[in-house]
């Protein structure tokens, strides 16, 4: 029998964004101003062999800011500065809120590893 471990796929989720967003400032390095990778995941057509619907990532390179969306990553990258700004809308599904490493009041801005913020 196979077991997962829990933050298995989340781990496996962020390694293939790691790869998607350096690829992404390689093959725009070039870009001297600065330029937004939009992230984003929903499910697809396809589905396993339970039925299930499977997940499709999207991904697309913006001049502009795109406008923040539930369930999207937004990431402002900057080569001139050698600089990425994160923004991370969180899906409309409840997440744990102690990994952001603070208690919950009205707004929360923290530097946190992505990972942790998705883990339950």
């Amino acid at each position: 029998m196979i077991t997962q471990e829990i933050g298995e796929t989340a781990d496996a989720y962020l390694e293939d964004l790691q790869k998607l967003i350096d690829e992404t400032i390689q093959k725009n390095k070039h870009l001297t101003s600065p330029y937004y990778i939009w992230i984003a995941q929903k499910p697809s057509k396809i589905t396993d062999a339970q039925g299930r619907f499977m997940i499709k990532q999207h991904f697309k390179v913006y001049k502009q800011k795109p406008p923040s969306m539930i369930g999207t990553i937004i990431v402002k990258v900057d080569n001139s500065k050698s600089y990425l700004d994160w923004e991370i809308n969180p899906p409309d599904v409840p997440i744990n809120v102690s990994a952001l490493g603070a208690e919950v009041k009205e707004e929360v801005k923290l530097d946190t590893p992505v990972a942790d913020l998705y883990r339950y």
